[in-house]
């Protein structure tokens, strides 16, 4: 207990941690602090004592005085010395029986003259103080040294008057009353403390006597304890291996053993802290592969692993050592640039990095061919946080793959103004079919050859409550993004054909009316019951209705999208193809589909009279057309020369502003006439 004297002044701050402690050392150790304060509390007091009664009453020699106070302070300092040692708590407590023995001979040698039978206080303390230490030693070295010093003083048979006041010896008797009162606290201490240790001991007793009883219980042998022992560490190694995994893949990726998600955000947050202090600019780059979902489906999720398993190798193998490549999830990637480096050496480096995924893959027995769109946000230049620079990254990579994927692009405001933008549209999109804000135009498709009204192609519109317009080209993408196309489609389905069942009534003529219908429509469980209602509520004859898809609806699943088409032309309903000559591979699959009608794209019709090309084009589409005994019809007819060279090529059908703009149901029903409605064709 360092340094207990110095910290422990407090006399009742000793007594009371005394008794709320049940280590003996430590007690003992508290009662020699204790005995230690009232010893030098007595020597200090001997000594002042020493110097006023044998300076003012014996009138002793000065030097004589002084010798004497000299001792008593040496055996004060020799105490204090003591209780400060280094040394045990017993070799501490024997020199202070020893300090207390000397004491005693030296005041009864020097002082039995002067004092006469009040020495015997002092043998009466020393007593005392043995009693509390209770040690057999000190006990002993204290009883032994009273007798001899009382024979020594008997044998003197020293005949002294002794001069003291009365005075003297009641303060001599009040000092032993408080000594004997201390004492009497001490071995209360005492009392208590032995009373503790056999408690203690009581009830080590008590455990020892229930292990021995629980431990005779047991029945196991040595050898099944060794087993067991055994098995418990060999479950230990596990847990420890477990626990070693689970660490890891907490910070990295299961498939390419690169760092993931957690792991790249929390060191974008370093490099912040970093960067707050020594100014230097970082950049986060998000890269995505273009067009993996196409392959995972098409080839297989195993193709698919082993190829973002190449991809990651070749990163590995490009990106720069002092950088951090790390997979954020699919077919991301997130790499954090952390060097100084300009923005002009950054894109170089990027684009690098990009034009290795040009190279062709090996996996298994199939070759791939991939490319990447990437994006890059720069610290703090595009944000001050993890999770605001890896959205920028995020949204410049598609920024990336909306002007044509393979390329690299740098953050800019601007995105995220088109996110916002894109955000509040979504909200106002959503709200729009909850508030009914849409309505249907209707666009008249001509046959050339009977001169009159074929049918009606419903398109959808939308007009805010603050009377905004919102164009097609920038709600339909939106609708298809966020699966709004669902609903939205269901209402458009419903209203188109019930709409059209009214045309019929109003103007007494039978044709089709064609709605647009989205990959993500085909793809719906529910979409063939979703027809069969629409059909059924405008009580509209199925063969009244044309579907018309575009070849994007084919090219994720093209077996599944003709088994629905199928399905379809089983209800009596005829199938369009929309926007033919833009797309893929439009001939390698055309005579696979169930369709009864072909859509020449409105950019070839367009060009129809500058370009050589595009007539022959039209003109060969419509041949083959004709061979597949299809009928075709070509949209965005807006001037008479285009007309006039389709019908010379025999073209079907035709539909465009020329002929007919998209109107709504009163202005269609009041500007035709059932006989003879199209005058422009004559």
């Amino acid at each position: 207990m360092k340094n207990i004297f110095i910290r422990s002044l407090s006399i009742p701050k000793i007594i009371r941690e005394m008794n709320e402690s049940n280590d003996i050392k430590k007690i003992t150790q508290y009662e020699n602090v204790l005995i230690t304060i009232y010893a030098n509390f007595l020597l200090l007091l001997g000594a002042i004592t020493n110097i006023v009664l044998r300076l003012l009453y014996f009138r002793d020699h000065p030097m004589d005085i002084l010798f004497d106070s000299i001792i008593f302070v040496v055996l004060i300092i020799l105490f204090s010395i003591n209780i400060l040692a280094p040394i045990s708590v017993l070799a501490k407590s024997h020199v202070i029986a020893f300090l207390n023995t000397i004491s005693f001979i030296f005041v009864a040698v020097r002082y039995y003259e002067k004092i006469g039978p009040a020495i015997w206080l002092v043998a009466t303390l020393q007593l005392i103080i043995g009693v509390i230490l209770i040690h057999r030693i000190t006990l002993s070295m204290t009883g032994i040294v009273t007798v001899i010093v009382g024979i020594y003083i008997w044998s003197k048979n020293l005949e002294i008057d002794f001069k003291l006041s009365r005075l003297f010896y009641v303060t001599q008797f009040i000092l032993l009353l408080y000594l004997f009162a201390v004492s009497r606290i001490v071995s209360q201490i005492n009392v208590s403390r032995i009373k503790k240790i056999i408690s203690l001991y009581n009830n080590e007793i008590s455990k020892k006597e229930e292990i021995t009883k629980l431990y005779e219980e047991i029945s196991a042998t040595e050898e099944e304890i060794r087993e067991q022992n055994e098995q418990l560490r060999a479950y230990n190694e596990k847990i420890m291996q477990h626990e070693e995994k689970l660490n890891y893949l907490a910070f990295y990726d299961g498939l390419t053993e690169l760092p993931n998600r957690k792991m790249i955000i929390e060191r974008i947050e370093l490099m912040i802290t970093i960067s707050e202090i020594t100014s230097n600019p970082f950049a986060v780059v998000f890269i995505d592969l273009d067009n993996f979902k196409k392959i995972n489906d098409s080839l297989g999720h195993h193709v698919g692993d082993l190829l973002i398993q190449a991809v990651s190798e070749r990163l590995k193998e490009i990106v720069n050592e002092a950088d951090m490549i790390g997979r954020m999830g699919g077919d991301e990637f997130a790499l954090i640039v952390q060097r100084q480096i300009s923005n002009q050496d950054l894109f170089v480096y990027i684009n690098s990095i990009r034009n290795h995924f040009s190279k062709e893959y090996q996996l298994e027995n199939v070759k791939v061919k991939i490319t990447a769109s990437i994006g890059i946000a720069i610290y703090p230049e595009d944000g001050t946080e993890a999770i605001e620079l890896l959205k920028c990254a995020d949204t410049s990579m598609y920024k990336a793959k909306d002007t044509g994927k393979d390329n690299v692009q740098f953050f800019k405001k601007e995105m995220r103004d088109e996110v916002v933008f894109k955000l509040e549209l979504e909200n106002q999109l959503r709200n729009a079919i909850e508030n009914n804000e849409f309505y249907l135009v209707f666009q008249p498709q001509i046959c050339l050859k009977e001169s009159k009204i074929r049918g009606f192609e419903a398109l959808v519109r939308w007009k805010t409550k603050d009377e905004k317009n919102i164009s097609p080209v920038q709600f339909i993408p939106l609708a298809e993004e966020t699966g709004l196309i669902i609903p939205l489609g269901d209402w458009i389905l419903k209203n188109a054909c019930k709409t059209y069942k009214r045309l019929q009534q109003r103007l007494d003529f039978k044709g089709y009316i064609s709605v647009n219908i989205s990959a993500i429509q085909i793809k719906d469980a529910n979409f063939l019951e979703i027809v069969r209602n629409a059909l059924n509520e405008a009580e509209l004859m199925p063969e009244c209705l044309e579907i018309e898809i575009t070849e994007s609806v084919l090219i994720d699943d093209l077996e599944g999208s003709i088994a629905k088409l199928k399905e379809l032309k089983a209800l009596g309903i005829r199938i369009a193809l929309d926007d033919f000559g833009i797309g893929y591979s439009s001939l390698s699959y055309l005579k696979r589909l169930p369709i009864d009608t072909l859509k020449i794209d409105k950019s070839f019709i367009h060009d129809i009279l500058t370009s050589e090309e595009n007539k022959n084009i039209v003109g060969a589409i419509i041949s083959l057309v004709h061979q597949l005994r299809l009928c075709v019809i070509a949209e965005g007819v807006e001037y008479e020369s285009q007309l006039d060279y389709l019908r010379s090529k025999a073209c079907d059908c035709v539909q465009g502003f020329y002929l007919g703009k998209p109107e709504i149901e009163e202005v269609i029903t009041h500007s035709l006439s059932p006989i003879n409605l199209i005058d422009r064709l004559d």
